[in-house]
């Protein structure tokens, strides 16, 4: 490392590892330092800095003479173009009513965006080539923005795609009252992985708020939108945060229109996105896939055509409170669920609402994981297309599930997968209420299977622990039936009337009942 001893000796761009602070000397590593020949400062050319004469031509001119050039304390007002890569020092910058420094960040520092800077130019031109050791906030002026994406290459978000050390010190949020107050609205987009915001690496973002991003209804859909057709995994996305980079959304923050996902965490990233609402959708709403963590409890996502919340490869979901509503398939006639827990996938979806759903309300499959007390899936005579719940070598545990008009069984377990949720509740189905089979087990004490059109619960090679059931009532095959060597054990339950019997005979052989057992 070396240390800073002159003006001269600075880097031409901040980056995570270029600069240390060693016992109050600031030192640089020497693949980041630039000498110029000379000490060039902005007097030099005529800049008088007292905020009220005109100095942007004094800063063309040194800009033009030298590639770092100095800024003296002071105040110098600028009206027009200038780069802002070049200029470092103690004074500041003055656009309109603002001040902002050249060189940089140390004390709380606000700017208006676009009346200040552009909105790429801030990202692009000013901050990368400055510390941010004190909160930056940059506030953006009320109104629909257009932001045109034609001349974005592939992989970068337009106005936000930002790789700084210091991005835990900056704030982005709308100068309205609320998201409705600002609208981002983003055209031109094409299916190149495009995003509107994106962090790729060990870079964060202390906060966004009170902004509304628009996918100008589904702008870049490689079938033009998603009635038309599945789309690809390459088109635009609302958010993509990835490599371990982490991103903090404040409560009033909304995704509506993209062509892709609504927010997506990557690759060991980190988004907290509390609150948010994300509508109408191409493909999956909230996405943790490949350890990646996001956090999306109280939000809200309707008209999706995929999945309302969706952890894969060990990612986790953290969505309680959450709400999903008019969840619908692709095109293709995949996806549709309300939460898929995938390849190690956990989702933690404690007080979760799942209404109108395409597809299954809650699908766990390979090693995923679904936890949470107190979900409900339909209610209202609004449920899934499908069955309810459905596990394929999957887990749930919470208590007191709550499933009801699903398009089949209202919960299906197959292929050594595992249920547990006390008090749980499964009525109103057209299947079983609980279909449990392929060496499966669950276990729903003090549980409600009423008026299913099959079966209120049944035990085809597997285990179900049914103590104490509140009801099992009014079904349109029998309360209880074990198969194939099932076993149920349904002591102390009340057991009404059904339409085939309370349970299964074990004698009869031909519906496989033989060497099954029902304990009641």
């Amino acid at each position: 490392m070396a240390k800073l001893k002159t003006l001269q000796d600075v880097p031409t761009k901040v980056d995570a590892k270029s600069i240390v602070n060693n016992n109050g000397v600031l030192e640089v590593s020497n693949s980041f330092i630039r000498k110029t020949a000379t000490f060039v400062s902005v007097k030099d050319f005529g800049a008088v800095g007292d905020g009220v004469t005109d100095d942007t031509a004094a800063f063309q001119a040194a800009e033009a003479a030298s590639s770092r050039v100095f800024v003296p304390t002071g105040d110098f007002l600028i009206s027009g173009t200038i780069d802002y890569s070049k200029f470092y020092g103690d004074g500041n910058f003055k656009i309109g009513s603002e001040t902002f420094p050249a060189g940089n960040i140390v004390s709380s520092t606000t700017i208006t965006v676009p009346t200040t800077f552009g909105y790429k130019e801030i990202f692009s031109d000013y901050l990368p080539y400055r510390r941010i050791l004190a909160p930056l906030t940059i506030s953006i002026t009320s109104g629909t923005h257009n932001i045109d994406m034609t001349a974005t290459t592939q992989g970068a978000g337009v106005n936000i795609q930002y790789e700084h050390p210091d991005g835990q010190m900056i704030y982005i949020e709308g100068a309205g009252a609320s998201s409705t107050s600002l609208v981002f609205d983003f055209t031109g987009q094409a299916a190149q992985r495009m995003y509107a915001i994106g962090l790729n690496g060990n870079y964060n973002i202390a906060s966004i708020d009170k902004i509304t991003f628009s996918g100008n209804n589904y702008s870049g859909h490689s079938a033009g939108n998603p009635t038309s057709g599945a789309g690809d995994a390459r088109d635009p996305i609302g958010c993509k945060v990835q490599n371990g980079g982490a991103l903090q959304f404040g409560t009033d923050v909304k995704f509506e229109f993209f062509a892709r996902n609504g927010i997506f965490s990557n690759e060991g990233a980190y988004i907290l996105a509390n609150n948010v609402d994300v509508n109408n959708c191409g493909s999956d709403a909230f996405v943790a896939s490949i350890g990646a963590a996001l956090f999306a409890e109280n939000s809200t996502c309707s008209v999706i055509y995929g999945d309302a919340y969706f952890a894969n490869r060990n990612g986790v979901i953290y969505c309680k409170g959450g709400t999903a509503n008019d969840i619908r398939k692709r095109a293709d006639n995949t996806a549709g669920e309300g939460i898929l827990a995938n390849e190690g996938g956990v989702i933690y979806a404690e007080d979760a609402t799942l209404t109108n759903i395409a597809d299954v309300g809650i699908f766990v499959a390979s090693n995923g994981n679904v936890v949470g007390d107190d979900i409900t899936i339909g209610g209202s005579g609004v449920g899934c297309g499908s069955y309810g719940v459905h596990l394929i070598n999957g887990n749930f545990s919470g208590s007191r599930l709550d499933v009801t008009h699903s398009g089949a069984d209202g919960i299906l377990l197959e292929n050594c997968s595992s249920l547990s949720s006390d008090g749980c509740i499964s009525s109103n189905n057209s299947g079983d209420g609980l279909n449990v089979k392929e060496a499966s087990t669950a276990t729903v004490t003090s549980g409600t299977f009423d008026s299913n059109t099959s079966n209120g619960i049944s035990a085809t090679a597997s285990y179900v622990q049914a103590t104490s059931l509140a009801s099992v009532n009014s079904n349109g095959g029998f309360g209880i039936i074990a198969r194939r060597s099932g076993v149920v054990n349904a002591d102390n339950s009340t057991i009404g009337s059904n339409t085939s019997g309370a349970t299964s005979p074990s004698g009869d052989t031909s519906d496989g009942t033989s060497n099954s057992v029902i304990y009641t």
